[in-house]
């Protein structure tokens, strides 16, 4: 079973090696206060294109 993928931008997502943008991201929460929807760089580790988890994060 696969663990939940962390938001990008949130602290345990920065912890596992999340590169994505903290601050536009509010720290996980979503960009611009949207819930869902959040700034991802092509070459994360965790939320990359080439990442498996790219359809699992979640809010």
């Amino acid at each position: 079973m696969k663990s939940k993928v962390p938001n990008p931008g949130s602290e345990e997502a920065v912890k596992r090696g999340c590169t994505c943008p903290v601050l536009d991201n509010a720290f996980g929460k979503g960009y611009m206060g949207q819930p869902g929807v959040f700034v991802q760089v092509a070459d994360c580790p965790i939320h990359g294109l080439k990442s498996e988890n790219q359809d699992e994060t979640k809010s």
